[in-house]
């Protein structure tokens, strides 16, 4: 089967956990699946898989990216333009900053 498969959303934090543990992607593969459901203008899809890149990654400034245009392309200005500064902010933080 080729392609991105239709998936239930959205995705409980339970459910999140246990993909994010059974299936460990890295960011490069998850952002690369958010790109595609971008170009097939399944926005709704592309945010929950850009969200469930923040579960592991929180500083994440291409998943602040996405949401950013997902959220632009749905029409929604307001929450675009939040993720946008969250975006240009991330940026600006050292990739070195410890969760702890």
């Amino acid at each position: 089967v080729t392609g991105v498969q239709t998936c239930a959303l959205p995705i409980s934090k339970e459910k999140t956990d246990v993909i994010i543990n059974a299936y460990p992607a890295g960011e490069e593969q998850i952002l690369n699946l958010a790109g595609r459901l971008m170009k097939k203008q399944r926005f709704d899809e592309a945010i929950s898989i850009a969200k469930l890149n923040l579960e592991a990654r929180p500083n994440s400034a291409q998943s602040f990216e996405i949401l950013a245009n997902a959220y632009l392309r749905n029409g929604k200005k307001q929450l675009a333009a939040i993720y946008a500064n969250r975006s240009m902010a991330a940026r600006e933080k050292p990739e070195t900053e410890s969760k702890d």
